[in-house]
């Protein structure tokens, strides 16, 4: 059995429902249903997982043993400030949407290690947003290592959607640590809006000898793989570019001007710039 999309990509309604006498366990990972994420398993003798799109002040307390969260993870306009009922859970298949509360981070899905979407063709649709939490300061989730989209399970299903992510409209000081923003790049994550900083950069980081804090281009040595801050090349340093030949991350911006340079080959290990503008968050002592 096989269920298509409409023209939206919204899944085909699927419903297990109210059927007292039923084991529907192990029913959503079962076959072909294994693609979908908004399969509606509930109220049987047993269920799949629990529906993350129910969640409200008056359910949250329901969600204490849940390990499974299908139709996603919304939580809207939810104003309890104890949200540990959803510690438990592991896994989340379908759109995660948090928005309009006052969460000040998402460490409460401190067990939150697989995030599964589903996205067809190359149409824009957002599998992951935070959006209106005035008072979010932090990412936060600690084990969150998985990100993927069951669509590209599908040998014969069409072109892999790209990984959409909106951080929008959170407190000012919202950041994301270096190794949050070098998860997003190995996951291939695409954000339509980031709203964020770099968090302050701790001494523990800024002692691997491969994590490097910008000071001047001839103090960047060979095992520098991560450099942090803004590098400037001029007339001035030119001549040690040879430096930035193990450089594979910038986390600031890069700037080359009134140079006699004639080639940008020394930056041939350079995979990405991180620049979210003035990005740093200072620490408040």
């Amino acid at each position: 059995m096989f269920m298509y999309s409409d023209k939206n990509l919204k899944e085909s309604d699927f419903q297990v429902v109210d059927n007292k006498k039923l084991d529907a366990e192990n029913l959503c990972g079962s076959g072909l249903l294994h693609y979908f994420t908004d399969l509606r398993v509930k109220g049987n003798l047993k269920d799949c997982g629990c529906q993350g799109d129910e969640i409200d002040d008056s359910t949250l307390s329901t969600y204490k043993t849940c390990q499974n969260s299908y139709n996603g993870l919304y939580l809207n306009n939810v104003t309890s400030k104890d949200l540990s009922p959803l510690e438990n859970i592991m896994q989340v298949k379908g759109i995660i949407d948090i928005s309009n509360t006052d969460i000040e981070n998402l460490s409460f899905l401190k067990n939150l290690v697989t995030f599964k979407y589903r996205n067809q063709e190359t149409k824009e649709r957002i599998s992951f947003n935070l959006q209106n939490n005035p008072k979010m300061t932090r990412f936060g989730m600690p084990v969150l290592s998985v990100i993927h989209n069951t669509e590209v399970e599908r040998s014969d299903g069409p072109e892999e959607g790209i990984v959409l992510f909106n951080f929008e409209n959170l407190h000012p000081d919202f950041c994301l640590t270096v190794n949050e923003i070098l998860l997003f790049l190995e996951l291939n994550v695409t954000f339509r809006n980031l709203n964020a900083k770099i968090c302050d950069v701790s001494q523990e980081i800024l002692s691997e000898p491969s994590v490097c804090k910008f000071e001047t281009l001839e103090k960047l040595h060979s095992e520098c793989i991560f450099v942090i801050g803004d590098v400037v090349i001029d007339s001035e340093n030119e001549h040690d570019i040879i430096n930035v030949g193990n450089v594979y991350y910038i986390f600031g911006s890069l700037t080359i001007k009134n140079t006699k340079l004639q080639s940008l080959a020394y930056f041939f290990n350079l995979l990405a710039i991180v620049h979210l503008g003035n990005p740093f968050l200072k620490s408040k002592v």
